[in-house]
């Protein structure tokens, strides 16, 4: 395996986020992510021991913080892949 890398996955509770999360953790990469579902968010961050945050992608305030958390437990973020299903299409804060 390559150098291990910290993942940052926002909507990694849908489908395209939960399975990226999963292969990752299985090729020994840390990941992290938020989604606004928290009963989901606890199902993955059990299964995965990942670090999660709820936060709603919509809010600027609630994603600033939740990634700034996120940032913190990780301690840096190689990657970031937005896998959010439905947002307001606009510029990332």
């Amino acid at each position: 395996m390559s150098h291990s890398k910290n993942h940052l996955i926002g909507g990694v509770t849908g489908g395209i986020g939960s399975a990226l999360a999963r292969a990752l953790h299985a090729q020994g990469h840390k990941v992290a992510g938020f989604a606004r579902d928290s009963e989901k968010l606890e199902a993955l961050a059990d299964e995965l021991g990942a670090p999660v945050r709820s936060c709603d992608a919509t809010d600027p305030e609630s994603l600033a913080s939740g990634i700034e958390a996120l940032h913190k437990e990780l301690g840096s973020i190689d990657t970031y892949t937005h896998a959010i299903g439905s947002i307001f299409l606009k510029p990332a804060h």
